[in-house]
This record gives structure tokens, sequence and C-alpha cells, in this order.
């Protein structure tokens, strides 16, 4: 347990006693300092330890007022063992008088008179944070001193041992400090205790890391096990021959605690030594009640060096005979230690992964060439030199390119394949060369099989596939594309076979256009130029009165450039549109429609089936017509000298009684005429006889 509170690097030495001063209680006051305002803890914490002594107890305020209070009204103890149910007083334990602590001031106790001096010694500081701060580090370097030195805690009311060995030792123990004048108590902490003979504090377990010029220490663990108790203080313990050890510090070794590392598992120092002498370690604990552990493991190590030697440089690599490469390096002598251990070479494909060690051992000190009998033919060899020191330390020289002579270009790519969508997006795969050292390919594209073809702007394609991106709006409906092959030499093959690959057809075609029209009385007819778009499929005519509904006309011809349509009625409006369709399915529709009227004929109706007949001394004169109201009918008679006159007018009759002479013969015609003033032509003749 460690009741370090206070953010503080504390080596403690020994301290005479101060100016005896009467205590200053107007530190009392004080507000504590919350160091970890996160962390709630109690007024007081409290250990127990079963030893030799019977039952050892050690408690510790963990803030400067319950420090006080204790300081000033001592600690009640009190336990409930056994069968009982009640707690009995053991006993108040206050601070030693000063005059007690003089026989301890010596160097067999020399935390005795810091934890003295803390409680005792003269404020020197003025102002209320300082006040308070000043309490918090006598609060601080009390507590320390009481764990490293038990004598210092019985001496600081901090600790009591009960000599009570029986099995009825066994109970519940709690200390408290109570303040009569205010009647303020502290928080009671408590524990359960009981004699178990003499428990064993265990050592922590050491492990070493060995640095440049420095050994790392770290260990964990130890304390009582069975309450799991840290330990809080260590002596570090070195020696040269594994066996004869001395301490490196002075005074134990405390892990500080800080807001920015709390408790941790590992407690770690670094020893700084000469590089290549071998050390041993051990460290021993120091627990609350000021008992040091057994020694910890004995580890082993020393200071290595890390530091890579020199590096190769001037790397170069040409091709020798039979297809070899030979590699040369410069390395001075000078510009590193005496610790070189030699050279290893690596080659790789590419120039940024993938390197292998080539050398079966490591090359000499003295040597700087290397021989590789084997290099890739069919690929790039890509080498750099590793130099090596006694102690593993590496360093790695830049790369360089070794060039076997290659003038053979591969074969190219054959069986091209191509497909587009309808957003313009080409796949184009091909089937890559039997040859092993094609590096990649090029693509080439051209709007004709037979133009130049231009390179694709893109780097060497390692996939044996492309994706390319094309306007669709364009009239050129094809695309060609052809592939080449690039080995590691950079040498290029022929191109291959071209593939074409078709745009989809988004743009409509050109119109069909009406050129011109004729209304007679046979119907209304037109002419019309055809789309001038080279994949029209279909010109289809559509038709409708004013506001109807469109209708596809069956018997029009588009192979031909008039249309007549007989299937008019007088004065009726319609509508014409030409819809052009091409070998895509888009159609164009013509913005403007063809509006045209049925001609309405000069003549209207003519009068038939007249019919004359007797009706008494009169003739009856009758004839059939549709539409009768709607109509005036104008009767014509033959005079004498053949002309015909005007009869009569009858104004929506179509019938009429005549005078007439038994023995004369009367001949009539009838006209109708329409209310717009048209006339039909001239009825047959008709005779009363």
């Amino acid at each position: 347990m460690k009741y370090l509170l206070s953010t503080i690097a504390i080596l403690i030495c020994a301290i005479g006693f101060a100016q005896q001063t009467e205590f200053d209680t107007s530190v009392y006051e004080v507000q504590p300092i919350e160091l970890r305002d996160s962390i709630e803890v109690e007024d007081i914490m409290m250990l127990t330890k079963s030893s030799d002594l019977g039952i050892e107890l050690r408690w510790a305020p963990t803030n400067v007022k319950t420090w006080y209070m204790g300081i000033e009204h001592g600690y009640t103890l009190e336990r409930m063992v056994g069968t009982s149910t009640e707690f009995v007083t053991v006993g108040k334990i206050y601070p030693w008088s000063e005059d007690l602590w003089q026989p301890y001031m010596n160097d067999d106790h020399k935390y005795v008179a810091a934890a003295a001096m803390s409680i005792f010694g003269e404020q020197e500081v003025s102002g209320f944070v300082q006040a308070g701060n000043d309490a918090q580090n006598r609060l601080a370097f009390n507590l320390l001193a009481a764990d490293l030195d038990k004598k210092a805690a019985e001496a600081s009311g901090l600790y009591y041992a009960i000599n009570d060995k029986t099995d009825e030792s066994y109970g519940i123990y709690r200390v408290y400090t109570f303040d009569p004048v205010t009647n303020e108590s502290s928080d009671t902490a408590q524990v359960i205790g009981a004699y178990l003979g003499n428990q064993e504090i265990l050592p922590p377990e050491l492990t070493l890391i060995e640095q440049e010029g420095a050994i790392e220490l770290e260990w964990k663990g130890g304390g009582i096990l069975r309450s799991n108790e840290k330990l809080t203080a260590y002596h570090i313990e070195k020696s040269t021959d594994g066996i004869n050890f001395s301490r490196i510090l002075d005074e134990p070794f405390v892990n500080v605690e800080t807001a920015l590392q709390l408790d941790t598992d590992y407690t770690s120092y670094i020893d700084s030594v000469d590089n290549g002498i071998k050390y041993y370690y051990r460290v021993l604990g120091i627990d609350a009640f000021a008992d040091v552990t057994e020694p910890s493991n004995i580890v082993s190590g020393m200071g290595i060096d890390k530091t890579a030697p020199a590096l190769a440089t001037e790397i170069k690599a040409e091709e020798v005979t039979d297809q070899k490469i030979s590699l040369t390096w410069n390395w001075s002598a000078n510009e590193t230690s005496q610790d070189l251990a030699g050279f290893n070479i690596y080659r790789s494909e590419t120039d940024d992964a993938g390197y292998e060690k080539i050398n079966d051992n490591i090359l000499p000190i003295s040597s700087r060439s290397y021989l590789d009998e084997s290099p890739n033919i069919n690929r790039l060899n890509y080498y750099y030199v590793e130099t090596v020191d006694v102690n593993g330390n590496v360093s790695s020289s830049t790369y360089t390119l070794g060039h076997l002579a290659d003038l053979i270009p591969p074969q190219p790519p054959v069986g091209l394949t191509g497909e587009i969508d309808t957003n313009g997006m080409v796949l184009i795969t091909w089937v890559a060369p039997e040859d092993k050292d094609v590096l990649g390919y090029e693509v080439f594209f051209s709007n004709s099989k037979d133009y130049e073809y231009i390179k694709k702007a893109t780097q060497i394609i390692e996939n044996e596939f492309f994706v390319d991106s094309l306007t669709l709006k364009t009239l050129t409906k094809d695309i060609y594309y052809k592939v080449v092959a690039v080995d590691y030499n950079y040498n290029r093959s022929d191109l291959s076979e071209p593939i074409k690959v078709r745009r989809p057809d988004i743009i409509p075609p050109a119109p069909s256009v009406f050129t011109d029209y004729k209304v007679t009385e046979e119907g209304i007819g037109f002419s019309w130029a055809a789309s001038t778009s080279d994949d029209v499929v279909s010109i289809v005519l559509q038709k409708r009165q004013r506001g109807g509904t469109w209708e596809l006309v069956t018997d029009f011809d588009s192979s031909v450039d008039y249309y007549l349509d007989m299937n008019v009625e007088e004065g009726v409006v319609y509508e014409y549109n030409l819809i052009t369709t091409d070998e895509g399915n888009n159609i164009t529709v013509p913005e403007k429609t063809l509006v045209l009227e049925g001609l309405k004929s000069f003549y209207i109706e003519q009068v038939e089936n007249i019919k004359v007949s007797k009706n008494g001394d009169m003739l009856e004169l009758n004839w059939d017509y549709n539409n009768v109201p709607e109509h005036t009918f104008v009767v014509y008679k033959k005079a004498t000298d053949g002309a015909l006159l005007t009869y009569k007018v009858l104004d929506g009759e179509n019938k009429m009684l005549v005078n007439y002479q038994k023995d004369k013969e009367y001949i009539f015609a009838i006209k109708a005429r329409a209310k717009d003033g048209r006339e039909s032509k001239m009825s047959e003749l008709v005779s009363s006889r």
C-alpha cells in the first residue's frame, strides 16, 4: 500500500531535528488540496499484518485536516473479536511528545527525524495557498517516513501492535480520530485481522531490458500475498559476479504516482552502464510496515551497442557474361567503429518491396563485390547492400537496378473483348501472351479501324483488363482498341488485333418534316422530306381531330413522299405528325404539327326523288332532302319558251300545291340553298304527265 499522495519526487536523507517550536494550529483551518478529484478516498486507510509481534496495525490519514486532528486528538483504536458483538477500545494512540523523539535522532532511524520535522517543523511560508501546499507536503513526508521506518510510524501515532497470538485474535479492527470540541469525527477505517503466524512478504518479480549504454529494470508484484498489498519502496542491488551485491542508491527507490500516472502493475528503473560489461541485479521490497522482503530473482544483462554501422555507398550492378550480374559497392573503414561483421546482399523484382537475402553466408568485411549467378532473367533485378555489425545492428544502402540485355519484345495480347454500358463505361479484356517477362500493357484507341491509333494516357497496366470512359453524345458510332504488351526491359510488342466497340445510340434522329400540302374536295394531301439520319428504321404518320386522341394512319407508306388522306370530313380541323425512330429506339417528334381543315364543297347536296302527283284540282309537288328545316328550296317552272323561271321559294318545306290545267304539261326543277349561301346544282327536270 502506498501512502504517497502528493506529486513529489522524494529522496529522503538524514534530517537533523529543527528548532523546537510550538505546533502552529492556524494551519488546521486550511482546506485540503484534492490532487485527484476523480478518486474519492476515506479520511483514514488501514492495514493489518500478522508477525512475530502479534497483530500489527498501520493507518494513514488521507487528507491534511484528518492528519491534524490525529496529531492533536490522537486516534482511537477498537476491536471486536471472538464471539463478541461489541467493539472494545484497545487504546488511544497519540503522536509522541517532542522529548520522546530525541533518542531516535540517529543514523539508524533517520526517517524518524523526517517524520518529526513534518510534525514539529516551523512553517516558513505565508499566504493561504502556500500554507495549504506546505501542509500537504508535510503530510506526504510524514506518511513516507512512516512507511520506511516502523519507529517513525509508531512515533507519528500511525502504528500499533497487539501482542495477541491466540485464536481469539480474529476479529474486526477499526480506528478513527475525534475532536471533542467540535464533535467532528473522521471516517472510520476498519480491517479484518488475525494472528496467522509470521506472514511472508513476497519479493517482486524482476525482469531486465538491455539498452544502449543502459539497463532498464522492471518489476511487479510482491507484498502480502493474502491481501495483495503492494510494496512501498525498493532497494535496488547490483553485482558484477552475481554473488556480491551492493545497493545502487543510498535511499530506497520510491515509484512516485502522479495525476498522469496512477497505480501501474510495473515499476521501472534505468541504470546507466558501460556497454559490453555483464551486470547482475536484484530488488528487495519494503512494505508499509517498513519490513524488507527477501531478494527478488536475479537478472543479468549488459549495455549493448545499438548504433547501426555506416552505409555502403556507390552501389552498382552490371551485367557480365552468361547473364550474370556483378554488384559492387564502397565502404570506408574510418566511417565506423571496429565492430563491423560483414555484408549481406538483398534482391527484389520491384524497388519497394519483396527483397530477399541471396548470399548464404555473411560476406567478409573486406568484400566490396558480389556476383549474382542466378538473377531473374524474365524480371527486373533490384539490389541493396546491408551492412551488419557484431551486435546485429544493420544499415541498408539505397537500391540499384541491374539490367540483363533483352531486345526481344513479347508477343501481342490476344482474345480482346469489349463491352460498353449506357453510361459510356467501356471494359476491354484480353488474354496475356505466353511470354514470362511481361511487365504490363498499354492500350491504344482510334475512331476508325484503319486510322492511326493513339495511346491512352495511363501508366503501364498490370492487369489483363482496362476500363475506359467515353462520351456518347457524338455521331461517331464505333471506337476501336488495340493492346500492346511491355516486358521488364520495356520492349513493346506489336499492336494486337483491334476490337470494335459500338457506342449506345442516345442521339435522336433528325426529324422528318412536311414540305407541302393541298386541300381538295377529294381530301387532304401533303408531301414530306424524310429524316436525313442514316440509322432511321421507321417513319410513321399520326392523325387526330384537334383536341382528340392521336391515331396511327395504317395505310401510310414512308417509302414515297406524298400521301392523300381521303378520310376527312368537311370543315373538320385535323392535325398530322411524323414520328421518326432510329436503330437505338430514339424517337424524334416535330415540335409543330401540320394543322389543316377539310374543304367545304361549293355545291351542297342535290335535291333528288322529286315527285309530281294530282291532288284534286291541284298538282302536288314533293321531294326528299336531309335536314329540311335548315334549308331553303327554290322551285323552278319551265315556261312555254323553254326557259326555267323561279316559281316559288319555300323556307324549310319540301312540298307544295300547284294550280294546273288538265290538258297542259308542267315541268319543274328544284335547287336547295343552305344558310351559308351555298346552293345545290339544279335537280333533274320532272313532268306532270
